[in-house]
C-alpha cells in the first residue's frame, strides 16, 4: 500500500470500505466527481489504473482485459465505467480467484448504463456510495451526539458552542468538496459554479442525449434546486422551468436530464417511507428533492453566504439539505437507511426517517432556527405514538448549533454542528 499523505482528511469510507474490501472480492465506489473517491481508494490498493486518463490502459480494457486485470492486487480501476465490458471481467476474476477478498477497487463518477448488469455481482462485488465531505468530516462538526449513540440509547447532553447564522451559510455555500476543505471562503464559494459549468456543458448533455441545450438543462436543475426538500412531481418541476409553454421541452426529455442528473450523482433524492401503520394515513411517495450536495443547490439559485442571510426561506432548505447529506454519510457508517415521511393530508411528515436493518428507526426535523424546536417535537412525538406500530429510537430536532440536550417529553435538540457517526 502507499505510504500515508499527510494531507489526507480521513473519511467517514475509509472503514466502510476496507470493512467491504475485507470481505468480498470486489468493491465499486461511486460518487459525484470531487468526493474524493480515488484519493481514498488509492490508500487500499497496490496497483492503481487511471482510465479517465490512461489512453493505453483504456484500449487494453477493450483489446487484453486479463492483461490489465493481471498486477498486485487490489488492483484500483479508476473511472471504470468508461469501459463497461470490464464488469463481466471483473466477476470472472474474482470467481476465478476463489472468491478471496481484496481483489478489486473499482471507482465510477457515472453509473452505467445497464443497471442490470451491475447486480450480477452479487456474492462477490459490493456497491458503496461515497458523497461529499460531512459536517463531521470537514471538522464543521466536533460529532459529540453520534448517530450510533442516538440508535442505541447512548447519547449524552453536550455544552455545544454558538455558530453565527453567517458562519452556517458560509458552511452551506463553501460544501463539503476535499479540493477546497482547506481553502478560502472566497475560493471555496467559487468550486461549485465551476462544477457546474463543466456539469451543463460537458457531463450531463453527453449522458442525458439529444436534445443538448444547456440553457435549459440550466433551467430544469435551477427548478429543481428551488424545490429543495420538497416531494415535488417532476411535471412540476418542468412547468416551473418552462410555465405552461415548455417550447419542447417534454417530460420526456426532462426525465432523461433527471436520469442523467442521477447518474451523475448530482442530485439524490430522498425516497418515501412505508411503515406499518397504527393510523389509516395515507403517504406521499413522490422522493423530496435534494442535491448531493447543498452548496451545488446553492450555486444554482445564485446564492452566496451574503444572499442566504437575506433570505431565510431559501437558506433554511439549503440548511435542510446539509444535514440530510451528513445524515446519509452516518447512517452508511451504521448500515442503516435514510428516508422521509409525509402524509397526503399534509398533516404530519419528518423530514428524515433513519432505518436499521432489524427494524429500528429514529425520526428527524431540521430547522434553521430554534423558535420552531416546540412545533417539530410535538410532530415528531405525534408520529411515534399515534402513527408507526414501532416505537422509535430517538427523536431528533436538528438545529445549526448551540447546546445539544435531552427535552423532558424525550426529544433530543441536536445541533449540526455537533452531530456525528
Amino acid at each position: 500500500m502507499p505510504a500515508s499523505d499527510s494531507s489526507y482528511l480521513p473519511r467517514i469510507a475509509d472503514d466502510v470500505i476496507a470493512r467491504e474490501l475485507a470481505t468480498v472480492g470486489a468493491v465499486v465506489i461511486e460518487g459525484p466527481r470531487a468526493v474524493g473517491k480515488t484519493a481514498t481508494a488509492s490508500r487500499l490498493a497496490a496497483t492503481t489504473i487511471r482510465l479517465d486518463v490512461d489512453r493505453q490502459a483504456r484500449e487494453l480494457a477493450e483489446l487484453e482485459p486479463s492483461l490489465l486485470l493481471s498486477g498486485a492486487r487490489p488492483i484500483l480501476l479508476d473511472e471504470w465505467q468508461l469501459v463497461p465490458a470490464l464488469w463481466d471481467h471483473i466477476r470472472r476474476a474474482v470467481d476465478d480467484a476463489g472468491g478471496e477478498p481484496e481483489q478489486f477497487l473499482l471507482t465510477g463518477s457515472a453509473m452505467p448504463i445497464d443497471d442490470i448488469a451491475r447486480h450480477t455481482g452479487a456474492g462477490r462485488i459490493s456497491r458503496i456510495r461515497m458523497r461529499t465531505m460531512s459536517s463531521f468530516e470537514s471538522g464543521a462538526s466536533r460529532g459529540a451526539v453520534s448517530l450510533r449513540a442516538l440508535l442505541d440509547g447512548g447519547a449524552a447532553p453536550s455544552p455545544g458552542t454558538t455558530r453565527s447564522l453567517h458562519e452556517t451559510a458560509e458552511l452551506i455555500a463553501r460544501g463539503g468538496w476535499p479540493a477546497t476543505a482547506r481553502a478560502s471562503q472566497s475560493r471555496a464559494e467559487r468550486f461549485p459554479q465551476a462544477y457546474l459549468t463543466a456539469l451543463i456543458d460537458n457531463d450531463l448533455p453527453a449522458l442525458a442525449g439529444r436534445p443538448r441545450d444547456p440553457s435549459a438543462l440550466e433551467r430544469f436543475l435551477t427548478a429543481y434546486a428551488q424545490v429543495t426538500g420538497a416531494p415535488i412531481p417532476l411535471a412540476k418541476i418542468v412547468r416551473r422551468a418552462f410555465g405552461d409553454s415548455t417550447s419542447g421541452f417534454t417530460a420526456e426529455t426532462a426525465d432523461r436530464y433527471r436520469v442523467a442528473a442521477e447518474r451523475l450523482m448530482v442530485i439524490e433524492d430522498l425516497p418515501a417511507w412505508s411503515p406499518a401503520l397504527r393510523s389509516r394515513s395515507r403517504l406521499v411517495s413522490t422522493a423530496k428533492r435534494y442535491f448531493s450536495d447543498p452548496s451545488i443547490a446553492a450555486a444554482l439559485l445564485g446564492v452566496d453566504s451574503r444572499g442566504m442571510v437575506g433570505d431565510l426561506n431559501t437558506m433554511g432548505s439549503l440548511f435542510e439539505n446539509l444535514v440530510v447529506r451528513d445524515l446519509r454519510c452516518y447512517a452508511d457508517a451504521i448500515g442503516a437507511r435514510t428516508f422521509h415521511y409525509r402524509e397526503s393530508s399534509g398533516a404530519l411528515e419528518a423530514d428524515v426517517i433513519v432505518t436499521t436493518p432489524d427494524g429500528a428507526w429514529m425520526a428527524f426535523e431540521i430547522k434553521l432556527g430554534g423558535s420552531r424546536i416546540d412545533e417539530a417535537a410535538a410532530a415528531l412525538i405525534s408520529l411515534g405514538e399515534s402513527r408507526v406500530q414501532t416505537t422509535p429510537r430517538a427523536l431528533v430536532v436538528v438545529i445549526p448549533s448551540g447546546a445539544a440536550f435531552r427535552r423532558p417529553d424525550g426529544v433530543w435538540v441536536v445541533p449540526a454542528d455537533q452531530l456525528g457517526p
